[in-house]
């Protein structure tokens, strides 16, 4: 067994040392070395066992939710069968922050797409693991952040396809220090952003196989290759741990090239942007497996939404805003690089 810690003092995983990828665990799905210290202490901690036997006898007394998923206090059993293959994954201290999740070998080789209630491994894992953290007033924001020359900390957001990884890449190359490139950990008791390096995205932009899996993306979902981390194109030096957040710029396609600071009363239509690009990366609160723990114990997933938005709202309100347009992706980049936002 191996332990990696994905996000420094909040989230570290116990796997099989084997296994390079979790695919679709989008807070770090490269698990292929450590950049921080192994034995950190986190808050959060996962155990991810492979089986070759697994039943529902091993959490005890149980509720069934729709014939799928066995219920108790602390526990879930979930077993499909799709063409004579049985599917099982087990997780165990749900309610707990250190959870373990055992899931039989079809299970963890085969699923790599949402069919049904059949979910990969991975959506799982982040669906759960972002209902803890907005629990505990932590929101992952689908956005990148750095550190510039001058230690100020920004969180980068943009629609999808708009040029977050690129322009991160020049930022980097010109001596800025990352936070986050997809996603982002932001605390808001802290007001601290945590590092987290293990997001895939970097792999399918610049990995020599780009060509090949772009074009044929279902490749791309069975391929555990060697993928890269932001470690291993700048350097472990280039990726910071946590640092105080001063502001927030968003990015977004136009017909010239401009930066501008969004004015208190433009503010709330930046939330209502962010919210619904959170809402197309994340899915949590329509997860069939939280949503039959939830009728059961009382998971609470529409506070837990509802509570997301208000931490973005508080978030928007209480910091500097900045609305970067460009003409290309190319230009989001230059654009930062050359003006001085303070």
């Amino acid at each position: 067994m191996k332990r990696i810690v994905i996000i420094p003092e909040i989230l570290a995983i116990n796997l099989e040392e084997k296994v390079k990828c979790i695919p679709y665990l989008s807070l770090g799905e490269i698990l292929n070395k450590n950049i921080f210290n192994k034995n950190m202490k986190c808050k959060y901690n996962i155990n991810i066992n492979i089986l070759k036997k697994l039943d529902e006898k091993s959490i005890g007394k149980y509720k069934e939710f729709s014939g799928y998923y066995k219920i108790n206090k602390n526990n879930i059993f979930f077993e499909k069968e799709y063409s004579k293959i049985r599917f099982k994954l087990l997780i165990k201290n749900v309610d707990s922050n250190n959870i373990t999740m055992s899931i039989n070998k079809p299970y963890f080789n085969l699923v790599r797409f949402k069919l049904d209630n059949l979910y990969p491994l991975g959506v799982h894992i982040n669906d759960l693991l972002l209902c803890k953290f907005i629990r505990d007033d932590c929101i992952v924001i689908h956005g990148a952040s750095f550190v510039n020359k001058s230690g100020k900390t920004y969180l980068l957001i943009a629609p999808p396809d708009t040029g977050k990884t690129y322009t991160m890449y020049k930022l980097l190359s010109e001596g800025y220090t990352f936070y986050g490139e997809d996603l982002s950990f932001y605390n808001s008791k802290e007001d601290q952003l945590y590092s987290m390096p293990f997001t895939s995205t970097w792999y399918h932009h610049f990995d020599n196989f780009k060509s090949v899996l772009n074009n044929f993306p279902i490749i791309n979902l069975f391929f555990q290759g060697n993928k890269k981390i932001v470690s291993e194109l700048f350097g472990k030096k280039s990726v910071g741990i946590k640092s105080k957040l001063d502001g927030i710029i968003i990015m977004e396609k136009g017909n010239s090239n401009s930066i501008k600071k969004i004015k208190f009363s433009e503010k709330k239509d930046i939330i209502r942007k962010i919210e619904i690009i959170q809402n197309n990366e994340f899915s949590y609160y329509k997860n069939p497996l939280l949503f039959s723990y939830d009728y059961f114990n009382k998971l609470n997933l529409k506070n837990i939404y509802l509570k997301e938005k208000k931490l973005i709202s508080e978030l928007i309100y209480k910091k500097s805003v900045y609305l970067i347009t460009g003409e290309t992706y190319r230009d989001f980049s230059k654009i930062i690089l050359n003006k001085n936002i303070k």
